[in-house]
């Protein structure tokens, strides 16, 4: 909520922000707009200095106090402090009271009805205390009843924590106070105080008359329930005819590890199968999960209200279980056209990797388990590719079958399939699926399709068409490759190609590239592939060059290794790399085209930035420890004085050092006081050992893309 006069709304009470670092007081402003004269982005709190703030007498005491510390006052002057503006000194004086047992004057301060914060801190200071002596609930009992709900409701909750069975009938009463906090307190304090079924029902009865309205209320009876830990009485109302009540008992025993939440899979309301799709995920009990993959079957047609997610969810755990029948149900889903196009293209390609086990769950990025023993589905898969080959409903699915049907022997329309394979409307990666397979299938079209794939405008189709030229048709391959040698152009594919097939013939084009490069003038484009040519070659000319070639590295040029990879990179598989692949987990901690983290500089704007230059990305991939962004790399300050504080490096000149705290906070040293400063850390870890070098390139080009305004 956006402030009023220098204060906040928090827990339902009016508190004042003022605060203190290094002996200066300031006051937090949220910023609510990009354009607000103080601040720089939306949704961030800044501090600010307020010089007329500082003269407040609230301010001013509240500086005197903190600094003068509490064990020297006496009851009386603690007793005072419980009515301060400031909520620190409120509760300092609260715990010094508590650490004395002064339960008079806490006492005293639930009594006064003047200020009602002083009062919570009575309540809170005897509450510390009952923990440990529950006879000392004698002093709040009373006011289960007080006029105020605050009151109350923080009554019901120390009596709760204190864990008295003495006064569970009241905390049950209060289950039916008119306030809502004091409900919702009071649903958690009870299941502290009892375990038996009386308690169980009475939470129960809370989350029936609440029906999922209040969603605070559903979640204190839930924790209620989980502190009684009584899984058998919750259980009991999984087949309740109220929907909020099997929600709560639900999410109870999920919290509780009880396998019987899976009995709500195959519940009437979709919202709880829902639920309980995530909280079977949650609990992480393979033995559950695998139990549990039958419910696919209950999806084979008709349409779901299931979000895509839990869809997701129930095909891995299908996946997972890999018997013969969780096959079937899986077929069966990518057959189902009343569902999107994606699930039943997911549904597929787990049949296609039926026998491969996968690193991860590619839905929750966890570790799992999976039955080893996998079902034969070559079967089930012949008899999907059947049942969907006239299936035009969805363009990417039908491209997959069009691809399982050669693959299988299904085919009816050889040639429309190899007209697929030039329709540059269809993905790269589909028309090299159909390649690969008409080529696989000895088919006679591909020989005649190859002639115009060496001109196609994807570098990949290009290279896929000169390496099955290379085995088919090699007077063709020479002819294709004379070309590409005598204009030079497309070079990334010429170095490729001779590398794939070992072409010892046209050798010499390494050689003379090598040469070339020497002489510092080769084109940057096809670096890459003309170095992992050279480097899998094993011509004795060629060793020999790249090893010249190595050897003139400057002196200190710690990137010379990688400078290929400022040219020729796939912006588009650098984004795909980003978003979807995650192999460097970028969008985890920076922010590109306005998604992703924000515990690393914000990269949308990148390439618009004057330092942004290609070595200048390349050196923040490999070291990226080289330059760290004010704001972004820790550093250890030491004091003369022996203090020692970390904090995010904003500036640094002969006069001062500005740190950014963990608060956020700013907060300046002179220099006339620091004895050291480190250097700043980045917590990023070097590309150059998580990606391989073509997707390396290919980030970079990508980096060079992120204009704001592009995107």
């Amino acid at each position: 909520k956006k402030k009023e006069s220098s204060q906040f709304w928090k827990g339902g009470l009016i508190m004042d922000t003022e605060f203190d670092f290094d002996g200066r007081f300031y006051v937090a402003d949220y910023v609510a707009t990009n354009d607000h004269k103080n601040g720089k982005a939306k949704g961030s709190i800044y501090v600010l200095k307020n010089d007329e703030y500082l003269k407040k007498p609230s301010v001013l005491s509240a500086a005197k106090i903190l600094k003068a510390g509490f064990n020297g006052l006496d009851e009386k002057q603690l007793f005072a402090n419980l009515f301060h503006k400031d909520m620190r000194v409120r509760l300092f004086s609260q715990f010094e009271l508590a650490k004395r047992g002064q339960v008079s004057k806490l006492v005293e301060a639930v009594e006064q009805t003047k200020d009602t914060v002083a009062r919570l801190h009575g309540i809170w200071g005897i509450g510390q205390l009952s923990r440990k002596d529950n006879t000392l609930n004698k002093h709040l009992d009373k006011y289960l009843t007080d006029s105020d709900f605050r009151v109350r409701a923080q009554v019901v909750k120390v009596l709760g924590e204190s864990q008295d069975s003495k006064y569970l009938p009241a905390i049950a009463t209060a289950l039916s106070d008119k306030d809502g906090r004091v409900r919702f307190f009071a649903a958690t304090a009870i299941g502290k105080v009892g375990s038996d079924k009386q308690v169980v029902d009475a939470l129960v009865d809370v989350a029936k008359k609440n029906n999922d309205k209040d969603i605070f209320l559903r979640h204190s009876a839930v924790a209620g329930l989980i502190y009684t830990n009584n899984t058998n009485k919750i259980a009991k109302h999984l087949k309740s005819d109220s929907a909020a009540v099997r929600r709560v008992a639900l999410l109870a025993l999920e919290r509780l590890g009880d396998k019987r939440v899976g009995e709500l899979l195959a519940d009437k309301d979709p919202s709880i199968v829902s639920e309980t799709i995530r909280a079977v995920d949650r609990m992480l009990n393979d033995e559950l999960t695998l139990n549990s993959a039958t419910t696919l079957a209950n999806y084979k047609s008709g349409e779901t209200s299931l979000p895509e997610t839990d869809m997701e969810r129930l095909l891995q755990w299908s996946f997972r279980l890999g018997t013969l029948e969780a096959a079937k149900s899986t077929s069966a889903i990518a057959q189902n056209t009343k569902l999107s196009g994606k699930l039943r293209l997911i549904a597929l390609n787990d049949l296609i990797r039926w026998q491969e086990i996968p690193a991860m769950d590619p839905v929750i990025g966890q570790i799992r388990h999976i039955n080893d023993k996998r079902a034969d589905v070559k079967e089930v898969i012949i008899e999907t590719v059947k049942a969907l080959l006239d299936d035009q409903s969805d363009k990417e699915l039908s491209s997959l079958i069009a691809g399982l049907s050669i693959e299988h022997g299904l085919a009816k329309n050889m040639s429309s399939l190899a007209s697929k394979v030039l329709d540059k409307s269809e993905t790269v990666e589909t028309r090299l699926d159909l390649l690969s397979k008409l080529d696989a299938n000895n088919d006679k079209s591909v020989e005649n399709i190859t002639k115009f794939l060496v001109n196609d405008p994807e570098k990949q189709m290009r290279l896929a068409a000169y390496n099955i030229l290379f085995k088919k048709n090699r007077s063709a391959y020479n002819s294709a490759i004379g070309k590409l040698k005598s204009s030079q152009s497309d070079l990334q594919v010429l170095y490729r190609t001779i590398q794939d097939n070992n072409d010892k013939k046209h050798t010499i084009v390494i050689v003379r590239a090598l040469q070339s490069l020497i002489r510092g003038r080769h084109e940057g484009e096809s670096l890459l592939e003309l170095l992992s040519a050279a480097e899998a070659s094993q011509d004795k000319k060629v060793k020999n060059l790249l090893g010249r070639y190595k050897s003139s590295k400057p002196k200190n040029d710690n990137l010379f290794e990688y400078r290929f990879a400022q040219f020729g990179g796939d912006a588009k598989h650098g984004r795909k790399l980003v978003y979807e692949q995650g192999l460097g987990q970028c969008i985890i901690c920076h922010k590109m085209e306005d998604k992703g983290g924000v515990v690393a500089p914000d990269l949308s704007n990148l390439a618009n930035e004057k330092r942004a230059t290609s070595k200048y990305l390349l050196e923040s991939l490999i070291h990226p420890g080289a330059y760290v962004v004010p704001g972004f790399g820790n550093v250890t300050l030491t004091l003369k004085n022996g203090d020692a504080i970390v904090g995010s490096l904003l500036s640094k000149d002969e006069k001062e050092v500005v740190l950014k705290m963990i608060t956020g906070e700013k907060a300046t040293y002179p220099m006339a006081d620091v004895k050291a400063v480190t250097d700043p850390l980045s917590s990023m870890p070097p590309m150059g050992s998580i990606l391989n070098k073509s997707d390396l390139r290919d980030v970079m080009a990508y980096l060079k893309t992120l204009k704001k305004a592009d995107h």
